[in-house]
């Protein structure tokens, strides 16, 4: 999904997401519909179907790149949790900076925990809001490698939110949001 700044590109991914809830509307999502479910049941459904890689990465900062992708797989009790975190994190080249904090990571080793972490929980449905929006073009380049390539590996529909055009070409379909409407390109 591409569109100008300010259109509403985040607002649509938080709907989704459920983060937000829409004032007008209705928000099917594996056969819920959000709109109308508690904070509670929007957090359940999101652990159970959703990974979101944030443009500001939104890491823990007092949990380690391994305990950040720990996370939700603890949140859904899982008992393999930390060897799933570490496979993902050697997946993403991170597995020399496992006990690294946040702050300690430069922006790009960000990235690659962040999307670790939302594809740890092997969700059917990935939505990705810039994320390569804070990094340098080469960085960038590489992430949105590993996030198609990561996304092919585990059949995971991708909603991908990005100001670059050329990416466009890499995706199966494309939308432009401008001035509140949603439109197939």
């Amino acid at each position: 999904m591409i569109g100008k700044s300010g259109s509403g590109k985040t607002t649509l991914l938080s709907l989704i997401a459920g983060l937000d809830v829409s004032t007008a509307g209705s928000i099917q999502l594996f056969r819920h519909t959000i709109d109308h479910m508690d904070e509670d049941a929007r957090a359940e459904l999101r652990s159970q179907y959703i990974g979101f890689v944030f443009q500001a990465f939104h890491l823990l900062p007092g949990f380690t790149a391994l305990e950040n992708v720990m996370l939700p797989l603890e949140i859904k009790d899982m008992v393999d949790a930390e060897t799933i975190a570490r496979q993902l994190l050697v997946r993403v080249g991170m597995d020399h900076r496992l006990g690294h904090y946040p702050t300690t990571l430069s922006a790009g080793e960000q990235q690659r925990v962040a999307i670790a972490r939302a594809f740890s929980t092997n969700p059917p449905l990935l939505l990705a809001d810039e994320p390569t929006g804070n990094l340098d073009t080469e960085t960038g380049k590489k992430m949105i490698e590993l996030l198609f390539e990561l996304n092919q590996e585990y059949g995971t529909t991708l909603i991908l939110v990005t100001h670059d055009e050329s990416l466009t070409r890499r995706c199966d379909r494309c939308f432009r949001l401008t001035q509140g409407k949603l439109e197939q390109i």
